[in-house]
């Protein structure tokens, strides 16, 4: 079914979401893009504010304002500026939003036409022609950026690049992971996996190992990250982005900080314009204390790619750590308006909620940054209603998952640190440290750990997991 629609001097691909002027892709949110494409295929109806709510934000809670936000984003977008040749979205009023350019559809023919199709090229993307496998159709391929964890790395040009000829399907499955790793939510579908089906069907991918390598980079397989990023570099050589991996992965896993310091240094010597080292150059700053040098890097990272949700909302946690909590709930809120269903966002939001005090919001993020069953947030507001945040933590350190075995052992200890258990706490610190456990880095900065600063066994936790006498100082 052809879902092209041309109006103006835009054409909006709804199967792609994507919004395309002039050959150049505009850059709005994919919720917007969602809301533009329910507006257009709705012809000349109005569409009204429940439809929409029910329509983009099915099974989530979210206020009506957040639909004003987005159409002030698309109109901003289309350059509606009030005069009636740049009119697109019209509000009606006590009613909802109608589409009210005139719609086009090119034919099947012309979509595939090489002369007639739209070369799409963006700020962030550099695209390069590949043929598509099984056709004689010439379009225009993408070769795309490395959003890992940290959004769009700025344009850069591969000279060894062997992969100029990738089919379809591969870039396919290869958008797919991309959209599936920024969402955060692994629940349905695994990104990796995604990734390796593009390599499947084509072995020079570039775009598509430095993504499985990043994926690697973010559970407990270091390992195979390093063996991913090394045929990386017998495609391509060396490049920005597998430094910033690499020292991502001596950062978190080997926590050699030194190390990892030099590589992201590296990568940004290479690329300063490259949004994924600066912001994983961030965190690492963070980790050491050096907080308003990590804020510098992330407001660039930002800058670079200021669609990246994972920006915004390490920005807003790195607010949390400094204290600032007014700054941190800003930056997490206007990353929630733009999509309601970020998790990290919640969950880092609910920590701020939680430091101020407030305890019946706090315990709303929580609930909203997690797929539970009905019978288990019954239970939750049932104890919440009885007990308050506190009977949250005792039940979870009573639940029988915070013992010597335990899975997660560093949020259990933050959960005996919030009941003041510091004995258990710094138990459960020692476990991840012997566990390696993923997140133990960030024990130094989190205000959770506060009061235990002084403790010489926390010390040993902090030694434990990095020496900071070997981090190189600017």
């Amino acid at each position: 079914m052809n879902r092209t629609y041309e109006f103006g001097e835009f054409r909006l691909d709804a199967s792609k979401r994507m919004l395309i002027r002039g050959g150049d892709e505009v850059q709005v949110s994919p919720k917007a893009i969602e809301l533009l494409v329910l507006l257009v295929e709705s012809g000349d109806r109005v569409v009204t504010r429940t439809e929409i709510m029910d329509r983009l934000w099915q099974d989530t809670f979210v206020e009506e304002g957040n639909i004003n936000f987005h159409i002030s984003n698309l109109r901003r977008a289309l350059g509606q500026n009030g005069k009636p040749e740049s009119q697109y979205i019209r509000t009606v009023p006590r009613k909802g939003y109608k589409f009210i350019a005139d719609i086009r559809q090119p034919d099947e023919d012309a979509l595939k036409s090489p002369d007639d199709r739209p070369s799409v090229r963006t700020r962030f993307r550099r695209w390069q022609p590949f043929a598509l496998a099984g056709t004689i159709i010439a379009i225009v391929g993408v070769v795309f950026a490395t959003i890992l964890g940290s959004g769009i790395r700025g344009e850069q040009v591969r000279a060894n690049n062997t992969a100029a000829d990738v089919p379809a399907e591969a870039v396919a499955f290869y958008k797919k992971g991309k959209r599936v790793w920024e969402s955060r939510v692994f629940t349905e579908q695994d990104p990796g996996e995604l990734f390796r089906q593009a390599i499947a069907i084509a072995p020079n991918y570039l775009d598509a190992h430095i993504a499985l390598a990043d994926t690697h980079a973010f559970d407990a397989t270091p390992e195979k990250a390093e063996q991913v990023i090394a045929t990386a570099r017998k495609i391509s050589g060396d490049s920005a982005d597998l430094l910033a991996t690499e020292a991502f992965i001596r950062m978190f896993h080997y926590w050699d900080w030194a190390g990892a310091e030099a590589g992201f240094r590296n990568a940004v010597a290479i690329e300063p314009e490259n949004a994924k080292a600066r912001h994983w150059y961030g965190v690492l700053l963070s980790l050491t204390g050096r907080l308003d040098e990590a804020r510098a890097e992330m407001r660039r990272a930002r800058e670079l790619s200021p669609d990246s949700l994972i920006i915004a909302s390490d920005l807003g946690q790195l607010e949390y750590f400094a204290g600032d909590l007014s700054a941190a709930a800003t930056e997490l809120e206007n990353v929630l308006r733009i999509e309601p269903r970020f998790t990290m966002a919640r969950r880092y939001l609910a920590e701020v909620h939680e430091a101020r005090g407030e305890e019946s919001e706090a315990f709303e993020e929580r609930l909203k940054s997690v797929v539970r069953s009905s019978d288990s947030v019954v239970e939750s507001q049932r104890v919440f209603e009885e007990s308050g945040l506190r009977g949250i933590w005792t039940q979870l350190v009573g639940s029988g998952q915070c013992g010597a075995d335990a899975a997660n052992p560093y949020d259990c200890a933050r959960a005996f640190a919030k009941l003041g258990d510091d004995e258990k706490a710094l138990d459960q610190l020692e476990i991840a440290v012997q566990k390696r456990v993923f997140h133990i880095p960030f024990v130094s900065v989190d205000p959770v750990f506060r009061r235990l600063r002084d403790n010489d066994r926390f010390r040993g936790v902090v030694d434990a997991t990095a020496s900071r006498s070997a981090i190189a100082r600017k």
